[in-house]
């Protein structure tokens, strides 16, 4: 291994990117629809070098928005949300947080909601990513006066990274 790729995996080696996929259907038309994940990082004990840890380095985040069958609701506008965030999902204990949000919004009249694709960048341009530690993930879609039940994908480029018991400690996500 280079001392390049070390720095850059904190020396777990895992350079190239692997893909997490997640499909997050709505149960009802026009009802918010979050899917609850575990983050797929070995976390066993014993399974990094003392005082270090496993975390999940996400590097980009692509999204396609694969549209229902059905026709707009006439007099409104369409809109589609969704999300990624981190969080307990349980109330009381604490707040979730959200890191990437898209949308879009057809005017009233505009047609289907054809086949929609985003893209999200967490790299710092040195190719270092966002290092989640929370074991889970919340996946959410939303829309409002479409006629259809919606489907998003979420494709996530992430590698595994070995960092610093403390750098566990005081992080955020």
């Amino acid at each position: 291994m280079s001392s390049n790729d070390k720095e850059l995996t904190g020396g777990s080696g895992d350079v190239n990117p692997q893909i997490w996929t997640v499909d997050v259907t709505q149960g009802t038309i026009n009802t918010p629809e979050r899917l609850l994940m575990v983050v797929p990082v070995v976390r066993a004990l014993g399974s990094a070098p003392k005082g270090k840890v496993f975390a999940f380095e996400l590097i980009r985040v692509k999204t396609l928005i694969a549209p229902g069958v059905g026709l707009p609701l006439s007099g409104a506008d369409q809109h589609m949300e969704w999300s990624i965030g981190v969080g307990t999902d349980v109330p009381g204990l604490g707040k979730d947080t959200t890191f990437y949000t898209s949308s879009i919004l057809l005017g009233v009249g505009m047609g289907m909601l054809n086949q929609k694709a985003s893209d999200g960048e967490f790299t710092d341009g040195a190719g270092h990513g966002l290092i989640i530690t929370n074991p889970q993930m919340n996946f959410e879609i939303s829309t409002l006066s479409m006629s259809a039940i919606q489907t998003a994908t979420f494709r996530l480029f992430y590698r595994w990274k070995l960092v610093d018991i403390n750098e566990i400690i005081t992080s955020t996500l």
